[in-house]
């Protein structure tokens, strides 16, 4: 049962308490100026008391039924603003977790949809000019200037925020590969590819050793 029901039942017992001692005075059952001439009620009949929060008596036993119907209210009504505050403040830090975790999972995409600059210098073996080297999995596919450079390129970071693997290829060429996470640098948005890593070898049959 949830701390709102119990409260709720709790302030409907007490209330019918006190309506019922007081219909008791209003229908002369029980009589004040009668408890106050007799001596044999002198001193407290009835004492209640919970924790530090309530405590009440009285020398009218028959009065207990005001008294624990008071009682009954007031400590549901203190003990429901109290688990209000615990849930309240539950739900403050069940937010403000909510909070983080979508403020570090905007950030993570954020950093995924970056885009980096690749900066860098690719060469032929024999010397010769690089501008056909097709570099993939980039599409369009994309090829550096006649000095190597890759001007232009950009690069994504994938689901698991790791960068892509490039492939360098030309026809009279061997592929060669570049993992950017282990054989370049990250430099805020630049990707740097360090010189001489990428050299084409030249395929045998097409000009180079036999």
């Amino acid at each position: 049962m949830s701390m709102y029901v119990t409260t709720t039942l709790a302030i409907i017992i007490g209330g019918l308490l006190i309506l019922s001692a007081a219909f008791l005075l209003y229908s002369k059952r029980i009589s004040l100026d009668n408890v106050a001439t007799n001596p044999s009620l002198k001193g407290d009949a009835i004492k209640i008391e919970i924790e530090n929060l309530v405590k009440v008596s009285s020398n009218v036993p028959a009065l207990g039924l005001f008294l624990i119907g008071l009682v009954i209210v007031v400590a549901a009504l203190y003990y429901a603003n109290a688990q209000s505050t615990r849930d309240v403040e539950g739900l403050q830090a069940t937010v403000a977790q909510i909070t983080t975790e979508l403020n570090d999972t905007k950030a993570a995409l954020d950093k995924q949809r970056q885009k980096l600059s690749v900066s860098g210098v690719i060469a032929k073996e024999d010397h010769a000019s690089p501008v056909d080297i097709e570099v993939l999995p980039i599409w369009p596919i994309f090829t550096p200037d006649q000095n190597g450079q890759l001007n232009g390129l950009t690069v994504e970071r994938d689901a698991d925020g790791r960068l892509p693997v490039l492939a360098f290829s030309q026809p009279n060429y061997s592929v060669q590969t570049l993992d950017l996470n282990v054989d370049a640098a990250v430099n805020g948005d630049e990707v740097v590819i360090p010189p001489g890593i990428v050299v084409l070898k030249k395929l045998v049959g097409e000009g180079g050793t036999k």
